[in-house]
């Protein structure tokens, strides 16, 4: 995504077709420049508000994560797109790393902590026809002692999501197309990419982005179920972009979720326009009709003037959200935001709208308590005295 040019691909071009070069948006590699035949514009990036509103989640930026290890070449243009998970003790990352020609793969790195990470390199590149571009957009859930990844594959027309498989996360192999291109005309039948999935009483859902057409708004977030993770039924859409003024007016896509074994809960990219977007949170009872809830997460210039591709790792009672962001159209970067496990009981967790009634009672109480008072103390005061005895 490097780059913000005046062809974009939208919004996933933001993001996915996003291509680096792709307008401004995304992070996602996606399709080389030479596809949109454009040039890098000046003046794209929007001007944002000093200070971000406020969180609905209560998410607090923990800043950009930190690295170690050699300056590995396949990462020279850009990294991003990342999948974390805690596992045994280990925080393990994978996403994807392209160079200058838009030749990405999909890397590896770990960490102690969760900020300072060590990167281990390229573990899947392309090798198929339906990768042979670039395979990005990595998504990893450990089932058992099984590692199982679906990513997208882009063969220089379209994005299909595909799967693999690992007994210890870095040696793949690859399973074929999961999710292929729809039909013309219908909502993923441009591109199907970026899958998020989830293990939910013994099934599969990933929740992925459809992409329509070449130019926005184009992109929504749609749902398939699996009982093996290879082979899908495809729902349809799921989450769609807003009405006019919205902050996703204009797209919303790469959606996490966490199913905490009565709610599902998202973070999704909504984009506003061309070249804006905002970490945005949904809720829903089923993983199919989703609430808006309003910001997870908005953008804070000058360092963070785009922030795509939130990645959740529910961790202690806290969520980790890691995610891609850059201040210009190069300095792609990962940074991490904390909050409260909206699962936990507290006043932070209450749905953006809420009916505000507990409150409204207290204060009810408060008013009427006071008036009492109010009346006992006029009423003391004013009640008639016998004389003093004589």
């Amino acid at each position: 995504m490097r780059g913000i040019h005046a062809c974009v691909v939208g919004l996933i071009a933001f993001a996915v077709a996003l291509s680096l070069g792709g307008p401004g948006l995304a992070s996602a590699p996606i399709v080389p420049l030479s596809m949109h035949g454009g040039t890098v514009a000046a003046g794209l990036l929007p001007a944002f508000p000093v200070e971000p509103r406020a969180s609905v989640l209560g998410l607090v930026r923990q800043g950009p994560l930190s690295w170690s290890g050699p300056n590995l070449s396949f990462e020279s243009l850009q990294a991003g797109y990342p999948s974390v998970l805690w596992d045994a003790g280990v925080y393990k990352m994978w996403y994807f790393g392209c160079t200058p020609s838009y030749f990405c793969q999909i890397g590896y790195a770990t960490s102690q902590d969760g900020r300072y990470w060590t990167r281990y390199g390229p573990v899947l590149g392309p090798s198929l026809p339906q990768d042979s571009q670039i395979a990005a957009y990595p998504e990893v859930v450990k089932v058992g002692t099984t590692y199982r990844m679906w990513y997208g594959g882009y063969d220089g027309s379209n994005y299909r999501i595909v799967a693999a498989t690992s007994p210890d996360g870095t040696a793949w192999t690859k399973l074929g197309v999961a999710i292929d291109v729809g039909l013309a005309g219908s909502q993923d039948g441009y591109y199907a990419v970026m899958p998020r999935v989830a293990l939910v009483g013994g099934q599969y859902m990933m929740w992925y982005t459809g992409v329509s057409q070449p130019q926005p708004p184009n992109a929504a977030i749609m749902l398939a179920t699996s009982t093996d993770g290879l082979n899908w039924t495809k729902l349809g859409v799921v989450l769609d972009r807003g009405a006019a003024g919205a902050l996703d007016s204009f797209g919303v896509f790469g959606g996490d979720v966490v199913f905490d074994g009565s709610m599902f809960r998202m973070i999704y990219d909504g984009q506003t326009n061309e070249s804006s977007s905002t970490l945005l949170y949904a809720i829903s009872t089923n993983g199919i009709e989703w609430q808006k809830q309003g910001i997870a997460l908005e953008a804070r210039p000058p360092q963070e003037r785009l922030i795509v591709f939130p990645s959740i790792l529910p961790l202690a009672g806290r969520w980790h959200v890691y995610y891609t962001a850059r201040a210009g159209v190069s300095d792609l970067s990962f940074y991490e935001a904390s909050g409260p496990d909206p699962s936990t009981p507290g006043p932070s967790t209450a749905p953006a709208g809420g009916s505000g009634i507990p409150a409204i009672a207290f204060a009810l109480v408060m008013v009427v308590a006071g008036a009492i008072g109010t009346f006992l103390f006029a009423w003391y005061v004013t009640r008639p005295r016998r004389p003093p005895p004589a």
